[in-house]
């Protein structure tokens, strides 16, 4: 009889997951999984489906594509597409992996957790994919000529040297001393008293 195992596995979501086990009797001979079907899903908690009962409508868990590389050595494996696995929001999960036997038993032969964390690496655009590679739909404003600069054709702009702000009072000839054409002035004497 074969020796069920817990054991926790990572996924990151947007890329493809390959995780492989080897099933063992209990004296660490191989198990054979010659004619066995294997089964896993994954599920945010243990009660979003039952992977034992059959005739299952709906799921809340995500199943696992799986395989029998070497049956004669217990070899098996679980796997998901990045597409698949970028369906998973960031979390805890929890999986389990069932062998039904050509004798028809169902053994459970691996279970755990899922940590599933988000892959950064590469990221996606679903909004528009039609783009041809290597082209970019919005490059955004021009660097060298900015709007407003003139050299856009939206117009005259601005002097990039900042000709067109207003620099304050003059400091030399401040207003009403006479200097800026603003009257006589006044003497600055007559306006602050010394003690």
């Amino acid at each position: 009889m074969a020796t069920q195992y817990e054991v926790n596995i990572a996924i990151t979501s947007g890329a493809d997951f390959h995780q492989s086990f080897f099933l063992a009797n209990p004296d660490f001979s191989a198990t054979d999984l010659t004619g066995c079907q294997v089964f896993g899903a994954v599920a945010k908690h243990s009660n979003a489906q039952d992977a034992l009962k059959e005739g299952i409508k709906t799921t809340n868990a995500m199943m696992f594509t799986t395989s029998l590389p070497d049956p004669q050595s217990g070899h098996y494996a679980i796997q998901m597409s990045a597409l698949d696995t970028d369906k998973m929001e960031e979390g805890k999960y929890v999986y389990s992996v069932v062998i039904q036997f050509p004798d028809d038993r169902l053994v459970e032969a691996t279970s755990g957790l899922v940590f599933v964390s988000k892959a950064f690496g590469l990221i996606r655009n679903y909004e528009d994919d039609t783009s041809e590679p290597g082209t970019d739909v919005n490059p955004g404003p021009d660097p060298i000529n900015p709007p407003g600069s003139g050299g856009d054709g939206g117009g005259e702009g601005t002097d990039p040297g900042g000709n067109d702000v207003d620099p304050g009072p003059d400091p030399i000839n401040p207003p009403g001393s006479g200097g800026d054409g603003g009257g006589e002035g006044t003497d600055p004497g007559d306006t602050f008293s010394t003690y």
